[in-house]
């Protein structure tokens, strides 16, 4: 005696979608200002990350050099 097993369906799911940008570009402006609030008034990273509404290993990457390395300091009337 055989047992028959039913029938597979394949259930095909739709593809995923890649996520939306969770914040803007770095733009050298936001290097500047973000360069300005970090080295200059002592503010946390993550902190200029937040007030400047970007990610906070973009801020990192501009502290450190590898994005925007000649990006010179904004005027301390200009940051919030």
């Amino acid at each position: 005696m055989t047992q028959e097993h039913p029938k597979l369906t394949i259930i095909v799911f739709p593809h995923r979608r890649r996520a939306a940008r969770c914040s803007p570009p770095m733009t050298a402006e936001l290097a500047s200002m973000a360069k300005t609030m970090v080295i200059r008034l002592g503010l946390a990273q993550h902190v200029a990350a937040a007030k400047l509404g970007v990610n906070p290993g973009r801020i990192n990457d501009v502290i450190h050099g590898r994005i925007f390395p000649d990006a010179p300091f904004a005027p301390l009337n200009t940051i919030d």
